[in-house]
């Protein structure tokens, strides 16, 4: 259920988990989330310049704001830390703990933006 909290910031409580909501109305509705209507990053599996492998749980995978995913090889060294698509700073990606892949699987879907000079050849 939802509760204020001192200074009027309603929240839902879901699991181990504390959401902050910016209206009753809305922390209600993340109370009655399920696992599956949660959005999560795509968590792509692969960069997108040089095609490498970046499983769920890689510390050296970048993203930016739109989850363009990068190496940090490529991110750091052919773009200097800049997404070639939108401009923005490539950072960090979060690791999805094992225990959360399985309610939250990662994309499956391999995203090549060509134009690499390590990656493959993209028809």
């Amino acid at each position: 259920m939802a509760r204020i909290l001192p200074g009027g910031r309603p929240i839902a409580a879901k699991g181990a988990r504390v959401v902050w909501a910016s209206t009753i109305a809305e922390a209600l509705c993340v109370a009655a989330m399920r696992p599956q209507d949660v959005i999560v990053l795509d968590l792509r599996p692969n960069c997108e310049c040089c095609d490498a492998d970046l499983p769920p749980g890689a510390l050296d995978a970048r993203i930016c704001s739109f989850e363009c995913t990068f190496c940090a090889r490529c991110a750091d060294g052919h773009f200097e830390g800049r997404c070639p698509n939108c401009g923005g700073p490539l950072v960090a990606r979060p690791v999805r703990l094992p225990a959360s892949v399985l309610d939250h699987p990662a994309s499956t879907i391999r995203v090549l933006a060509g134009g690499c000079p390590d990656g493959p050849a993209v028809p």
